[in-house]
C-alpha cells in the first residue's frame, strides 16, 4: 500500500478532528527536539489526541502504514527520546492532562499522561500530601514513568518506576509489593 503524507493527515483529521492535526512548520519546530545536546529533527505531522480513544485511532492509522510515532510530553527530555529521528508522527500528549483519582486515604493517584510534576503536586498538597519525585523540571507523569525518571528525592523516595509499581501493586493485588 502506498501511503503519503496527505493520506496520512487526512485520515488522522477524519478520525480525530481538524484541530487534533498540525504540519505547520512552527509546530513542527516545536516537536523537534528537547532539552538534551542531540540533533533536532522534525516529525511529519504532531497529532493532539484529546483522550485514550483518540490515542488508539491514531496509532491504529500510523500502524496500519507502518508510519512510526514518537511520544512527546512538555519536551523537558534530557535523552533525547522524544525526538522523533525518522520523522512520522509526533503523539503530544498534552491535552490528556486530568486527574482522574486522587485518594488521600490509599496515598494514590491515577492521572492521564499529560499531567505534569507540579499539577499532581498542587492536587496533593490540597490534602498535605506531595508528589515525591522530582526530576527538577515540570515535566510530564507519563513521560516520567517512560524513563524511569529520578531526581533530587530518589534516595529517599525511589524512582518513578518503584512508585507506579507500588499504586499498581496497591490497586491490582490489594497490597503493595513491598512491606
Amino acid at each position: 500500500m502506498s501511503t503519503t503524507l496527505e493520506d496520512v493527515a487526512e485520515a488522522l483529521r477524519e478520525a480525530l478532528g481538524a484541530d487534533a492535526v498540525k504540519d505547520g512548520d512552527s509546530e513542527r519546530d516545536l516537536h523537534s527536539a528537547d532539552l538534551s545536546f542531540h540533533e533536532p529533527h522534525r516529525p511529519d505531522l504532531v497529532v493532539y489526541p484529546s483522550s485514550t480513544a483518540a490515542v488508539s485511532q491514531a496509532l491504529a492509522i500510523a500502524n496500519d502504514r507502518r508510519i512510526p510515532v514518537t511520544p512527546f510530553g512538555v519536551g523537558t527530555s534530557l535523552e533525547g527520546h522524544i525526538i522523533p529521528v525518522h520523522g512520522g508522527i509526533t503523539l503530544d500528549l498534552s491535552r490528556l492532562d486530568r486527574i482522574v483519582d486522587l485518594s488521600p486515604a490509599n496515598l494514590t493517584a491515577t492521572v492521564q499522561a499529560g499531567v505534569t510534576r507540579l499539577a499532581l503536586t498542587r492536587a496533593a498538597g490540597e490534602h498535605g500530601l506531595f508528589f515525591p519525585v522530582d526530576p527538577g523540571a515540570d515535566a510530564t507523569l507519563g513521560g516520567m514513568a517512560a524513563t524511569n525518571a529520578a531526581g533530587t528525592t530518589t534516595v529517599r523516595y525511589g524512582k518513578m518506576r518503584a512508585n507506579v509499581l507500588a499504586h499498581a501493586a496497591e490497586r491490582f493485588y490489594g497490597r503493595a509489593l513491598v512491606p
